[in-house]
């Protein structure tokens, strides 16, 4: 919240914390980015925190490319685990 007042120092916290986590998404995708789909689903708080959000956004649009869709999940956190252990079967 206080990122998105403009507290300078949080928005350093958030860049950098989103920071790793695209490069720490880079390194298990990158390999095998060609057989995903492109749909990147955020679960908890932050997926409503806008510039958590835009900063994550901007990030894997960067390191990974504009194609990536990021957003919401749509889906329970089960629901989600659910989904991914099927298609790791197929």
């Amino acid at each position: 919240d206080e990122a998105s007042t403009g507290d300078i120092e949080c928005r350093l916290l958030v860049s950098e914390a989103v920071g790793t986590l695209v490069d720490d998404l880079a390194a298990t995708v990158e390999p095998v980015q060609t057989r995903l789909p492109k749909i990147i689903r955020v679960v908890g708080g932050l997926s409503r925190a806008t510039v958590y959000m835009s900063e994550l956004r901007a990030g894997i649009a960067v390191r990974l490319g504009e194609e990536w869709e990021v957003g919401p999940s749509e889906r329970t956190p089960l629901e989600g685990a659910l989904w991914m252990a099927s298609n790791l079967s197929d």
